[in-house]
């Protein structure tokens, strides 16, 4: 495999922004289950709540990533990630003011929304810039 090095500063700071980016969203989704004792204390949602609350991020990021990229290719990816870094926003602000378990679902749904419309664009980005041609035989970035 190639190295960090044979990468230009420019391709370097993609990359690691790639990964710092869908690092930061995905803890943002995952954090909950720390916060969940609090939750359960402040608001007092049954255990029905307290698992969707727990997994409502999730359900719109395994149903709408896909559909994410294509749009970033029909829309354009920076306008769909402003959208998607608005959600994700919209999202944590809404959690931090719910005053019951079920606007906590919902804010959390839009919190994966987010996510869902990001990690696609963030994952391709970089392949526009880092290499795709063989280097020694083997690609330096190649996307799953």
């Amino acid at each position: 495999m190639g190295h960090l090095r044979d990468l230009s500063p420019r391709q370097r700071a993609e990359l690691i922004a790639m990964v710092t980016t869908t690092a930061r969203l995905f803890s943002g989704l995952t954090s909950i289950v720390v916060a969940l004792p609090a939750i359960q204390r402040d608001l007092g949602p049954d255990r029905c709540e307290r698992h969707w609350i727990d997994m409502a991020a999730l359900l719109p990021v395994s149903a709408f990533a896909l559909v994410s990229g294509r749009l970033g290719d029909v829309a354009g990816s920076r306008k769909v990630f402003l959208l998607s870094m608005g959600c994700f926003g919209i999202g944590l602000v809404l959690r931090t003011i719910a005053p019951d378990g079920a606007f906590l679902v919902g804010a959390r749904a839009e919190q994966g929304l987010g996510v869902a419309l990001a990690v696609p664009l963030v994952v391709a980005s970089p392949t526009a810039s880092l290499p795709d041609h063989p280097t020694d035989g083997q690609w330096v970035f190649r996307p799953l």
